[in-house]
């Protein structure tokens, strides 16, 4: 949503991915990760970009590396992987920079004028709206 929706809304007007759909994998990207199929986060086809969400809820290490060889196994078949962590997400400011470099990659690139058109507000108010309030001042801008 924070990338997607439109600015008046606190959004990035960015074009909506596909959520979770199934990329089939070939040997190559199989030797990496076992599996006849991996499934990106955010995926624009078009694009063969791929943003996964690391919010950190991994227990243990098998965990990890299993995500590390599906993210390698989706480069491998062409896709570019972009990570998103959580403090990405909580931080307005870092979260803006990454929705930047997401629309340049999607050669969409964001047109806002932060000082003049209320977008940092909006952008707080979304947040708000969807519980991402972060934990201090210095997480905003």
């Amino acid at each position: 949503m924070l990338l997607c929706l439109p600015t008046a809304m606190g959004g990035y007007a960015l074009p909506k991915p596909t959520l979770n759909p199934e990329v089939t994998l070939d040997a190559n990207a199989r030797a990496l990760y076992p599996h006849l199929v991996a499934r990106p986060d955010l995926f624009w086809e078009e694009k063969r970009l791929d943003v996964e969400y690391d919010g950190d809820a991994h227990e243990g290490g098998e965990s990890r590396a299993k995500d590390a060889g599906r993210l390698a196994a989706l480069e491998v078949e062409g896709i570019t992987v972009v990570t998103l962590t959580y403090p990405q997400v909580a931080s307005a400011l870092a979260f803006d920079v990454v929705a930047r470099r997401i629309g340049r990659m999607l050669g969409a690139p964001v047109r806002i004028r932060m000082k003049n058109d209320g977008h940092a507000r909006r952008r707080l108010l979304l947040r708000e709206e969807l519980g991402l309030m972060p934990d201090g001042p210095s997480l905003l801008w």
